[in-house]
């Protein structure tokens, strides 16, 4: 990879600094890491990207990065902006975009992992978030927003080992990884933090995922319709649809 500075043309304006970076076919620019301030013009005002290097929490993904027909994809901020959204004002030091320029997700925190650096330590960097959701209000640690197009909440993140009192269509339940919604705002799934008994034609089942990953909430093991009623959930690691 050419590691030498280099500047390109963009339908933001001219990125200069930029390092390691990756094209589309077209030659247009994809991404890259940058070494020297740049502004950004977005739908949330100007936002510089990373570039200053910090040994403890260096960054390990590119500084910006752009869709196919130059838009703005993501970008990784060098100070953590207020980002005001339907749950809430949220501290973010990693935003995506979806094309039209609304928001897709965004991280309050977004450092590097790595022997020196671990995830207890960055743990430490967290707060207590209010977010507002359809389900009432949750105070939790908050590691991911992601958020429709239109504006309403997709799913949340919850930290490792943050377990969450949720109310869902089966009454409160304590919740891990975290919870998504359809587009009218009803709970879509949740990921149970303890075996939680589901009625089926065959008796009682133990609704829980001892192999759940936990990588975010968009997609969690016990899942709802639109309309409250159970659509599957995971049970001696194997998944029961309803």
């Amino acid at each position: 990879m050419n590691t030498k500075k280099n500047s390109y043309m963009t339908r933001y304006g001219k990125i200069t600094g930029a390092t390691f970076p990756g094209f589309y076919e077209d030659g247009s620019l994809k991404e890259c890491f940058l070494s020297e301030v740049n502004k950004i013009n977005t739908s949330l005002g100007v936002l510089i990207p990373h570039y200053r290097d910090d040994e403890v929490r260096k960054k390990n993904t590119t500084s910006i990065s752009f869709y196919p027909n130059g838009r703005l994809k993501s970008i990784l901020l060098d100070e953590r902006i207020l980002v005001s959204t339907i749950a809430g004002d949220i501290l973010a030091e990693m935003i995506s975009f979806y094309e039209d320029g609304s928001i897709k997700r965004i991280f309050p925190l977004f450092g590097r992992i790595t022997p020196y650096w671990d995830e207890k330590d960055e743990y430490t960097l967290t707060e207590d978030l209010k977010i507002k959701t359809t389900v009432g209000e949750l105070t939790t640690r908050l590691m991911g927003l992601c958020l429709y197009s239109e504006g309403g909440i997709r799913s949340i993140t919850f930290w490792p080992n943050e377990k969450i009192r949720v109310n869902t269509p089966l009454g409160e339940l304590d919740v891990r990884t975290g919870i998504s919604f359809y587009n009218n705002g009803a709970v879509k799934s949740v990921e149970p933090a303890k075996p939680e008994k589901i009625q089926t034609p065959d008796g009682e089942l133990p609704a829980f995922d001892f192999n759940v990953i936990g990588v975010n909430g968009d997609d969690n093991s016990l899942k709802f319709h639109q309309d409250g009623r159970i659509k599957s959930f995971v049970s001696f690691m194997k998944t029961i649809e309803l």
